[in-house]
């Protein structure tokens, strides 16, 4: 386990989605199904975080499923969990979202924040 690899894997968590672990898993330390589970429900959140209404098709797509009923599981429990508050409209297949939860700020992005405020 290289220190570096740690540092890069609390980053992940902290900052990143689960695209970014897919697209080079080695250059992180091996995560747990629980880690990828929590994973996943951050990046739930995170495209929350971007839009008022997020299409089930956009969630599947970056998580990798293709059961509604499993991502409709993974939303539940982002709620449950208090990364997001929102609603499930089955009808539209799409999420409406009221809030998310808020993540860490990366240093780099600390300038375009001050100037939006």
């Amino acid at each position: 386990m290289c220190i570096r690899d740690s540092f890069k894997t609390l980053n992940l968590f902290a900052y990143e989605t689960i695209t970014a672990y897919k697209q080079n898993p080695a250059a992180y330390l091996p995560l747990k199904e629980a880690q990828l589970k929590k994973l996943e429900l951050i990046t739930i959140a995170d495209m929350a975080s971007k839009q008022a209404v997020v299409p089930y098709e956009d969630m599947m797509r970056v998580l990798g499923i293709q059961d509604i009923r499993q991502l409709e599981d993974k939303v539940i429990d982002c709620i449950y969990n208090s990364l997001l508050k929102g609603r499930l409209n089955q009808k539209n297949k799409t999420l409406h979202v009221a809030s998310t939860y808020g993540r860490d700020v990366q240093t780099s992005a600390v300038d375009d924040i001050v100037n939006k405020l």
